[in-house]
């Protein structure tokens, strides 16, 4: 049994409860959507590295075909994935494209060779997974994953054209739904979980219009209560099954913002519950739950419906409460404390 592993660039690295250690360079999916493999195995740390290293740049630079001109949709969707999302791309849409291509593309597509791919194909794929009951999103998802590896393929020289480009994306119907609330239906809503141990944090959206990961990633430590500012420089997201902070991607991402009163109680109220409470908080978050652990988006966004149909409301997604903040911008710059 294998006593520790680490994901690497595009390879994994672990150690044998012997001593021996061992590497893997993913190449491609089966038609089930598991990942294929390529083993090596030393004495040292080092010398697998050096050897799936070596196995993946011989890879990266001759083009991956290693099964000549019948390369299977499979076989390129995994090496697609392992060369140019995972070293690339944040976690959360590596796992996105990931789980595309094992959950639906490798299942139906994957025994047929990359050049024989049609756009009929991919259209019956579509079809089926709309009759399955995916929303039209989630096909679009589909379709613009499979699009994107195959203009990698196409790039590269494997195939002579995109055929998933060929195939339209379904419609989205726009939903009869209210995308922001009201200034009066801010009041109530925060009237009605003035008690409430998640209030602090809805307060200071509804102030500030952070997006859910940089409100659950604030910490302590980025506020200014002096200058009245919010460095909002991370964010809160679930990597590995954990929830760790991670970088703001843009510069433009990346800002300071002037705190009004309603932010400021709402931080207040946070900093005075976490004394009260006691545990530990290694992050030095602002806003936790009752446990003092980090709180979970899924989580938050459950919450949420539920306390603004308690209070009467629609039960809009937390990325809602955005749209209620620039509507409220453009009606006059509406303090909250004022709508309270």
């Amino acid at each position: 049994m294998a006593k520790r592993q680490r994901r690497a660039d595009g390879y994994t690295v672990g150690q044998w409860a012997n001593g021996g250690w061992w590497s893997r360079v993913t190449t491609g999916y089966n038609e089930q959507g598991n990942p294929k493999r390529k083993a090596f195995y030393g004495n040292t740390r080092a010398e697998v590295v050096e050897r799936a290293q070596a196995f993946k740049q011989k890879i990266d630079k001759g083009g991956f075909a290693p099964e000549g001109r019948d390369t299977t949709v499979a076989a390129w969707l995994g090496h697609w994935l392992e060369s140019f999302i995972r070293p690339h791309r944040e976690p959360k849409t590596t796992g996105y494209y990931e789980g595309f291509i094992r959950l639906h593309i490798g299942p139906a597509l994957g025994r047929i060779p990359l050049r024989k791919l049609t756009a009929a194909k991919v259209r019956e794929l579509m079809s089926a997974k709309a009759a399955e009951g995916l929303s039209p999103s989630t096909v679009r998802g589909l379709r613009a994953t499979l699009r994107a590896a195959l203009n990698q393929a196409w790039k590269d020289g494997l195939i002579d054209q995109n055929v998933a480009q060929k195939v339209a994306p379904p419609k989205i119907e726009a939903k009869d739904e209210p995308m922001h609330l009201t200034p009066e239906q801010v009041g109530r809503f925060l009237d009605n979980i003035r008690n409430h141990p998640l209030s602090p944090l809805f307060a200071f959206t509804l102030s500030t219009g952070v997006r859910i990961g940089e409100a659950t990633g604030l910490r302590l430590s980025d506020i200014d209560f002096e200058k009245r500012t919010a460095r909002i420089a991370v964010q809160l997201q679930r990597i590995d099954g954990k929830l760790q902070h991670k970088s703001l991607k843009s510069k433009s991402a990346r800002r300071t913002l002037h705190l009004a009163d309603t932010a400021i109680a709402a931080v207040k109220a946070a900093k005075a519950a976490q004394l009260i409470d006691g545990p530990a908080n290694p992050l030095g978050l602002v806003f936790l739950n009752t446990e003092g652990r980090p709180l979970d988006q899924k989580y938050i966004d459950k919450r949420l419906k539920a306390l603004l149909v308690a209070a009467g409301l629609p039960p809009l997604s937390f990325h809602k409460l955005r749209h209620t903040v620039a509507s409220l911008m453009v009606a006059g710059g509406v303090d909250l404390h004022q709508v309270k």
